[in-house]
């Protein structure tokens, strides 16, 4: 440490000591002195001269003379000693007061100058020890801003862990499901291997147990063996796109990208081997072209109309019927490309035909019902739905569109009910749980429908018709300022739809927000030009603040 410092008992502090002692003492010594001075000298003129005495102790004759002077001069003497002694008294006494206060002064003055440098040594040691306590305190509270960020830093760290430990395992259950799908995609291969092989022995064993077979039966074994073979391969290049459509559907789309190339080769890889050993196992195939079954057009006619060209695919799938009158893929084929055009009617009369075809095919039943419904006639989409669910109870798709139908024939409490099997068999539809909150909304069971409708936005916050609907039930609970907040978000996702305008202003009004309602209601009649509702409110709050300005101004 320096010797500088004032107050630690340095030698710096032990100098500065030594050198305000002088100046302490020698104010408070000085007055003594000076008091004492005075009092000396007037007992120092007072003090007679001893006269010399002889041997016989008598005062020798000149001591004599002078102590007994002639009374007249004696008389004189005395009286001018008198009068020099009083006058000298007063002069003395004046002196003596002057000089007091002089040094009086000079006293306190030495005293205020032997202070100063003290008080001013405790002033700097009051301000120094001022500034290190701001200190102290400036770096405490830094320490504990530096604590509180740590912390922040491990709960992020600790996060950050958790969400890798979930997408670890995320990643482990879709490589799981991932190879799941290709054993079953392998186990269909080595089906259809089989059945190739169970084809071509049939087809071997047949040629040798009668060798007069005559050439036009072996051309049509020939065209036999081929459609078969074509089937197994449109079945296993089918059965390949559901597999990989279903790993899309369950898998996250941020995998996807990581894993289905691996799977795509691997799925490529083994139709590949099924078409090596189709075309291994067709030795006796003709080079001329053959005509193509029913089944082979109608899987032509799905190509087309998966490549976007509708019309091509049902000149097919009536060229299919055309040859094949009772072929069931293509009347399936042809109703749901008539579905697509929006050819209804048709489409109704190819379903009717596919299920009496095939009466256990819940897909017919299915796009029956939907199509249906679509035309309005829900009593007849009620019992194709029914058909169907019996057919297959655990697609949650088909209880879905049950309620659908069931909440048109105004039959919610049964609505209710499919929507909740459907959400039991997939928890994470959203269509379900907005619908399930629908009808809870007619049921007047506002709570479920509010809770409801969270989950259907939880699970699709893009749906402006969930929002539109919630602010109805939060206005019907009285809690204006949030319906407001679920409106807003509503047209934020669709500005077009003059019922959300038309919610928000009703709710504004019950806000006292007059302008924005007046807004609001001119927007809706904007998009609606005959939305009668709107132009009525509108009309009355315009005239109710035309009076209130009036009022004011007559006020």
């Amino acid at each position: 440490m320096s010797s500088s410092r004032s107050n630690f008992g340095e030698t710096g502090d032990r100098g500065q000591a030594a050198a305000w002692v002088p100046a302490l003492v020698v104010p408070l010594v000085a007055p003594l002195a000076l008091a004492a001075s005075p009092a000396q000298a007037v007992s120092h003129t007072t003090t007679p001269v001893p006269c010399p005495v002889t041997e016989a102790g008598q005062p020798q004759a000149t001591c004599a003379s002078l102590a007994e002077p002639e009374a007249p001069i004696a008389a004189a003497e005395a009286t001018d000693r008198a009068d020099l002694t009083f006058a000298t008294a007063n002069v003395s006494t004046g002196e003596a007061i002057g000089l007091e206060r002089t040094l009086g002064g000079l006293s306190w003055l030495l005293i205020a100058l032997g202070t100063a440098p003290l008080a001013m040594t405790a002033a700097l040691w009051l301000g120094r020890r001022k500034v290190v306590n701001h200190l102290v305190q400036s770096v405490r509270r830094s320490l504990k801003d530096l604590g509180d960020l740590e912390a922040r830093v491990q709960v992020a760290r600790h996060r950050a862990d958790r969400s890798l430990q979930d997408l670890q395992d995320q990643v482990e259950r879709t490589k799981i499901s991932a190879a799941a799908l290709i054993h079953e995609l392998e186990t269909h291969v080595a089906t259809v291997k089989g059945t190739a092989n169970q084809e071509l022995t049939q087809f071997q064993e047949r040629l040798a147990s009668d060798r007069r077979v005559s050439r036009h039966q072996i051309a049509e074994l020939e065209k036999e063996f081929i459609s078969n073979m074509q089937i197994l391969a449109g079945q296993a290049d089918r059965q390949k796109a559901y597999i990989i459509q279903e790993f899309t559907q369950k898998a996250p789309q941020e995998l996807l990208a990581l894993i289905q190339p691996q799977i795509q080769q691997e799925l490529r890889t083994l139709v590949e081997q099924l078409v090596s050993l189709q075309m291994q196992q067709m030795p006796m195939l003709a080079p001329t072209a053959l005509p193509a079954n029913a089944n082979n057009i109608a899987d032509r006619a799905e190509q087309l109309f998966r490549n976007g060209d509708p019309e091509g695919a049902l000149v097919e799938y009536d060229k299919a019927i055309e040859q094949q009158p009772d072929c069931y893929a293509a009347w399936w084929g042809k109703g749901v490309v008539l579905e697509a055009l929006q050819r209804y009617p048709a489409a109704i009369a190819a379903y009717d035909r596919a299920v009496r075809l095939k009466p256990d095919s819940y897909e017919s039943w299915h796009n029956r019902g939907l199509v249906l419904m679509r035309l309005g006639k829900f009593e007849e989409a009620a019992t194709s739905y029914h058909q169907a669910i019996a057919l297959n109870p655990n697609h949650p798709e088909l209880w879905l569109h049950q309620g659908l139908i069931l909440s048109k024939l105004q039959q919610t409490d049964q609505a209710l009910k499919s929507y909740n099997q459907a959400i039991s068999l997939n928890p994470d539809s959203h269509e379900a749980w907005y619908n399930r909150a629908n009808a809870l909304a007619r049921l007047q069971r506002p709570q479920e429908a509010l809770q409801a409708y969270d989950r259907a936005i939880e699970l699709n916050g893009q749906n402006a018709s969930a929002w539109h609907n919630r602010g109805i039930i939060l206005t019907q609970l009285g809690q204006f300022a949030a319906a407001l907040s679920s409106y807003d978000q509503a047209i934020d996702l669709d500005r077009a739809d003059p019922e959300t305008w038309y919610s928000r202003g009703n709710v504004l009004v019950r806000l006292d927000c007059y302008p924005e309602a007046i807004e609001s209601y001119n927007q809706a009649i904007a998009l609606n030009p005959q939305h009668e509702r709107a132009q009525r409110n509108h009309s009355l709050l315009s005239d109710r603040l035309a009076q209130e300005a009036a009022a004011l101004q007559t006020g």
